[in-house]
């Protein structure tokens, strides 16, 4: 909600203890304290804190309930619910560490496989487009294409307060990716990047602009962004499938699907939901190898999808 002046909002902002001060003061504790922690230490902090996220997220929990019931086809266990918000808080933690760290023994944590697919698509010239869900660790994709010296260019939401947003930003620009926040100016940007043969990436489950589409995903009804899809149409740039996850030991995985075909064999164009639909059909394999990395706090489907 936007405060008028005069109203309780503004005057809230100000003050020593409002949301955006404690926010921005937490986050500077993180980037301070964070790389410093002995190695041993992490996994003990990252269990703790999972945790604690798992018992206060009541609406987070059930949406991951509900999500990995459908990906699991049967009720997720304690430890699988809890892994998720695990796997969210390393996430974070991975966010204030990776770029502190020795870069070169970063990047040989980071496995890759179907790299050609994304090096044959970069030949035709006209960039990449490449699709995730929000499985695994984003920024194991950033060293994994910065490592092989491609530009990876990412939409990111909108989040508030600016500053918060811009301190975010600055992380990820850390570990090598080109962040520019949803909206006309991203739409430009990812064009601009595609026409100089960089990476766009792009979600493939989270709605942040508009309402989306109802499409088929793991067998049932969900609304999903049909962005990546959309684009692939308008800029003539190669689709695929991309994603990452986490390794034992502290180490990483990024696989890469061949491109999704735009078109059926007989040359018939396929809508834009079809096409979402090919891109998540092969990004659910990725999904069920790693379903408890799958961090969305959200229910994905629902009653009002039918």
């Amino acid at each position: 909600m936007h405060e008028t002046p005069g109203e309780i909002g503004p005057v809230a902002e100000h003050s020593l203890f409002s949301r955006s001060s404690l926010l921005l003061g937490a986050m500077q504790a993180a980037e301070w304290c964070l790389p410093r922690l002995p190695g041993w230490t992490v996994e003990p902090l990252e269990n703790l804190a999972g945790r604690l996220a798992w018992l206060i997220n009541r609406s987070g929990r059930r949406a991951v309930e509900g999500n990995l019931r459908v990906v699991l086809g049967r009720e997720a266990t304690l430890a699988e619910v809890q892994a998720v918000f695990r796997t969210a808080v390393a996430n974070y933690v991975d966010l204030f560490r990776l770029p502190r760290l020795d870069q070169e023994d970063v990047a040989n944590r980071v496995e890759v496989e179907g790299w050609e697919h994304l090096r044959a698509a970069l030949a035709r010239g006209k960039g990449a487009l490449v699709a995730s869900l929000h499985l695994g660790n984003i920024e194991a994709i950033s060293y994994a294409t910065r490592n092989r010296g491609v530009v990876l260019m990412i939409p990111v939401e909108r989040l508030q307060p600016a500053a918060f947003l811009a301190r975010m930003i600055a992380l990820r620009e850390r570990a090598g990716l080109w962040c520019v926040p949803v909206g006309r100016d991203a739409l430009a940007a990812a064009r601009a990047a595609l026409a100089s043969n960089a990476v766009v990436g792009i979600g493939a489950d989270r709605v942040t602009v508009g309402e989306g589409e109802v499409v088929r995903f793991c067998g049932q009804p969900a609304r999903m962004p049909i962005a990546a899809a959309a684009l692939a149409r308008r800029t003539g740039a190669p689709l695929l499938p991309i994603a990452s996850s986490r390794l034992p030991g502290g180490r990483f995985r990024c696989r890469i699907g061949p491109p999704i075909s735009l078109t059926e064999p007989d040359g018939r164009r396929l809508s834009l939901v079809e096409i979402t639909e090919r891109l998540l059909a092969a990004l659910e394999p990725f999904l069920r190898d790693n379903p408890t990395q799958w961090v969305v706090f959200r229910r994905v489907w629902d009653d009002g999808c039918q």
